[in-house]
């Protein structure tokens, strides 16, 4: 089996992005990882906003068997991802519409309140974001979500 022909992605697409279409919107997405190195400093960003939470999080004694603990931590780590996605995934869009159904400007504060309102949306942009498929080489499956 051939994996380069399979996983090989194009490191431009991955940095500057690709327009990826869902229900009729159409987002421009770099790769949330493999060659755009602003995600993961991003990510980080995110992180140290939430400095005070993480470390009250991982605290002496906080459990991850503790479900309302666990529940926590699952969502400063979905608050970062969202943010980091803001920052350096998500740097367009085109047809989104607001809730009063008027065209939406693309902003980081309009794309979080989408996706924490909306929450298949937010499954959607992560997955094509993340998948090798939308960044690959030969192109075979770009924008398909």
């Amino acid at each position: 089996m051939n994996l380069f022909q399979k996983y090989e992605t194009d490191a431009a697409l991955e940095r500057d992005g690709v327009e990826v279409t869902i229900e009729g919107a159409v987002f421009q997405l770099r790769r949330a990882g493999g060659g755009n190195r602003r995600f993961a400093y991003a990510f980080g960003r995110a992180a140290d906003r939430y400095r005070a939470t993480v470390e009250e999080i991982n605290a002496p004694g906080k459990s991850i068997d503790d479900p309302e603990h666990a529940e926590r931590v699952l969502d400063l780590d979905e608050r970062c991802t969202q943010e980091a996605f803001a920052e350096a995934v998500v740097t367009g869009w085109r047809n989104v519409d607001g809730r009063d159904g008027a065209p939406l400007e693309f902003s980081q504060a309009a794309f979080l309140d989408l996706v924490r309102s909306c929450p298949d949306v937010w499954a959607k942009i992560r997955t094509a974001a993340t998948s090798v498929e939308t960044f690959r080489k030969d192109g075979h499956a770009l924008g398909k979500f």
